[in-house]
């Protein structure tokens, strides 16, 4: 039961991102900026900005490298 719970809150360790968010996630790791990245999907800078400012708050985060260091653990080395 134990092992249950706890398998449990480790899945939502990681907050659910809506398809848009996570569009911008991915467009951030391969490096583009704000302004590439709202040109790109059609939307306005400050919309990036914004995805970008959520996406670290609800990561508990305070900065875009920590934010990867805690989205994708295994990847960073």
């Amino acid at each position: 039961m134990q092992d249950a719970l706890n398998a449990k809150k480790q899945l939502s360790s990681k907050p659910v991102l809506f398809p848009r968010k996570k569009e911008v996630l991915q467009n951030m790791a391969a490096e583009l900026t704000s302004q590439q990245i709202a040109d790109k999907l059609f939307v306005s800078r400050h919309t990036i900005d914004s995805y970008r400012i959520s996406l670290m708050i609800k990561s508990g985060v305070k900065s875009a490298p920590a934010l990867f260091k805690k989205r994708y653990p295994a990847r960073i080395d």
